[in-house]
């Protein structure tokens, strides 16, 4: 039988596709971890509330937690390894410059992370860095940012990391894993915070 031709169709039969409703993966992962961001975010209150005045404790905590994330995965099975490193000798040349004490995370609080999970919280970080950049420049805008603050094109891998997630089954085990090394990854940001807090602690 031929396909009807315009004259034939009927509005049943023109009736558009219906839509998957189902969220992507990636917008899965966010709504999953967002208890975790959160609490980790809350943990940097005070650098939130006063950039500049924070700012030593505040690189000395991304040091902590990014050196932590780097020994969680082999490099070769993250979009971010490269970016990853390059942050890592930016803040410890930021750390040195500031006579700023760094407190590494312990062996035993840097779990194995897939590393789908690893280049979504360093690319996530790096996002919300940008953010922070416009607003320390705002605050102290004759003093040279840190190096961690420089801008870097993050785009082509961040898009690469999304459209990966994007691949992945909401319900499959791989999710399940993505989504518990997401929050044992937000874990080492907030430790590293309190760790760094706790030193520096007047």
């Amino acid at each position: 039988m031929a396909p009807p031709t315009s004259e034939q169709i009927t509005p049943r039969q023109a009736k558009a596709p219906k839509q998957d409703s189902t969220p992507s993966f990636r917008m899965h992962l966010r709504q999953a971890t967002r208890i975790d961001h959160d609490r980790s975010e809350l943990a940097f209150a005070a650098f939130h509330r006063d950039p500049a005045q924070h700012l030593d404790w505040f690189l000395a905590c991304q040091l902590s937690a990014l050196e932590a994330l780097s020994a969680t995965c082999p490099p070769e099975r993250m979009h971010s390894a490269a970016l990853l490193q390059e942050l890592i000798a930016a803040l410890y040349q930021d750390c040195e410059a500031r006579n700023q004490t760094v407190v590494a995370l312990p062996q035993s609080a840097q779990p194995a992370l897939t590393g789908l999970a690893v280049d979504y919280l360093v690319l996530g970080s790096r996002l919300g860095t940008e953010v922070l950049r416009r607003r320390l420049t705002q605050q102290v805008p004759h003093s040279p940012l840190p190096l961690y603050f420089s801008q870097r094109d993050h785009g082509p891998i961040w898009k690469d990391t999304c459209a990966a997630l994007d691949k992945v089954a909401t319900n499959s085990s791989t999710a399940k894993s993505i989504v518990e090394d997401s929050k044992a990854g937000f874990r080492l940001f907030h430790d590293a915070a309190t760790c760094n807090q706790m030193v520096h602690a007047s």
